[in-house]
């Protein structure tokens, strides 16, 4: 087994890209048609709707990159190759989503990482889940109680080559308990013996807490068994469906770097590989960026930079020999 030397470190894989000339990107406008509950599920919010309609496309759709637009809660952005498009084969999958083409225009780099990342990540689960900027590995990972492994993943695409940065990471997700929060205790006593029970915000001192896939801090204003009656999903089931299409994380010490990276490499070779008609395929042995003093002379001599591979100085690591 290789060992890894450098931890701590981003640890740089390279592939390369289909001819973007033969690439175009559809922005899809989501129709509105109802905003009652029908027997796909519950009514959503039109953030939730056009996080379901992109990954079914991915999801139904071989070969294609798609992300929500982060400007635009009702569009949808994928890249695909222009003679599929051309061909009309998409077009009844978008009628039967109730999609409309609001415009076709040429792929930029930007676009093109937003989308593959975005793909990558919703292809890869539930073997990594989306917690805050990292993937963890596993699909019990909210009930794992040791120490489990994650990737922080970052795409820089360049006119023919994508470079993916994996820094490999091990991490534990404290369960949340009900004394988390500083409940009161009668009120917490309550709430035990009695399934129909609720604990309101008057009864919790601490109320910040984490909230998943994002991460981002919120505060909890009840704590109940029960779904509120104003809630939009009708039951557990049809919130199970949301996480689905959409804590506090502590970070240990040790991580073998390349065991996670080369795990995490194998499942996304199995969930993406093929992007747009191309063949998604990493290099299998990772480099490393190296800090080295330059003169500012030499900077201006040399002249803008022409690819993903010379953007940072890099150096094959000294490994030992794999046996």
């Amino acid at each position: 087994m290789v060992e890894n030397r450098h931890t701590g470190q981003a640890l740089l894989f390279f592939s390369s890209l289909p001819d973007l000339k033969r690439l175009c990107v559809v922005t899809l406008t989501v129709k509105r048609v109802s905003k009652t509950s029908t027997s796909n599920g519950p009514a959503t919010g039109k953030f939730q709707l056009q996080i379901t309609k992109c990954r079914e496309l991915i999801f139904t759709e071989a070969g294609i990159l798609a992300s929500p637009s982060v400007d635009d809660y009702d569009t949808i952005n994928i890249i695909v190759q222009s003679s599929i498009y051309e061909s009309g084969k998409l077009k009844p999958r978008f009628e039967k989503m109730n999609l409309s083409v609001s415009e076709v225009s040429d792929v930029t780099l930007s676009l093109l990482q937003s989308c593959l990342m975005y793909t990558m990540v919703a292809r890869l689960a539930p073997n990594w889940n989306k917690v805050g900027d990292i993937l963890v590995q596993g699909r019990d990972f909210l009930m794992c109680k040791g120490p489990m492994n994650a990737v922080k993943v970052q795409m820089t695409a360049c006119a023919d080559e994508v470079c993916m940065a994996v820094e490999a990471k091990t991490v534990k997700l404290p369960q949340t308990k009900i004394e988390d929060f500083a409940v009161d205790p009668q009120a917490s006593w309550i709430f035990y013996n009695n399934p129909y029970a609720v604990i309101s915000e008057h009864f919790i001192e601490d109320r910040w807490c984490y909230v998943l896939p994002s991460n981002k801090k919120g505060q909890v204003i009840s704590v109940t068994r029960q779904l509120p009656e104003n809630c939009p999903f009708q039951g557990y089931k049809d919130l199970r469906r949301h996480w689905k299409n959409t804590c506090d994380i502590v970070e240990l010490m040790r991580t073998d770097s390349a065991a996670v990276a080369a795990a995490f490499l194998a499942d996304l070779h199995a969930r993406l590989p093929v992007m747009c008609g191309h063949v998604l395929r990493f290099t299998k042995k990772p480099l490393y960026t190296t800090a080295r003093l330059r003169e500012a002379r030499q900077l201006v001599i040399s002249g803008k930079f022409d690819s993903c591979r010379t953007t940072k100085q890099r150096s094959l690591p000294t490994r030992g020999n794999t046996s």
